[in-house]
């Protein structure tokens, strides 16, 4: 009789600890799998980020001179939007320069040309989150 109360009590100890394993498990499964769909949800967001901006930059390339020299022209680029981003472009003129062309033949100098150096501002926002990129655009007017 003895021997069969003691197993009782082992037998509830057992079923005790085999609970709080599997509940553990449970736990760590849970959150395992939070962190993946959360670093899977912020790579798609850099993905999609990288996209963009390349996008914005090839874009950029293509713009005139004069639109870059006026910052409020960049907004008519209706960049406002894309992939699901709100996109601020500013643009900032750093540097101007006169290009000297000689002419050996007559020994004159003349300035037809000028080179610009800009400094273009992309702050691109989505769900909440910002980045913010600096590049700088080189373009040869004249």
């Amino acid at each position: 009789m003895i021997i069969l109360k003691n197993r009782k009590a082992f037998l509830t100890i057992e079923i005790l600890i085999s609970i709080i394993i599997i509940f553990t498990s449970i736990v760590t499964l849970s959150a395992s799998i939070k962190y993946i769909l959360r670093y899977n949800s912020k790579s798609n967001h850099y993905e999609d980020l990288y996209i963009t901006t390349q996008s914005i930059m090839n874009i950029i390339q293509d713009v005139p001179t004069d639109t870059l020299l006026n910052p409020t022209q960049l907004s008519h680029l209706r960049l406002s939007k894309l992939n699901g981003f709100t996109i601020k472009i500013n643009s900032k003129l750093i540097d101007k320069q006169k290009i000297y062309n000689t002419d050996e033949f007559d020994n004159t100098i003349s300035r037809n040309k000028a080179t610009f150096l800009f400094q273009v501002t992309l702050v691109l926002t989505k769900n909440n989150i910002s980045k913010k990129y600096t590049v700088y655009v080189n373009r040869i007017q004249g």
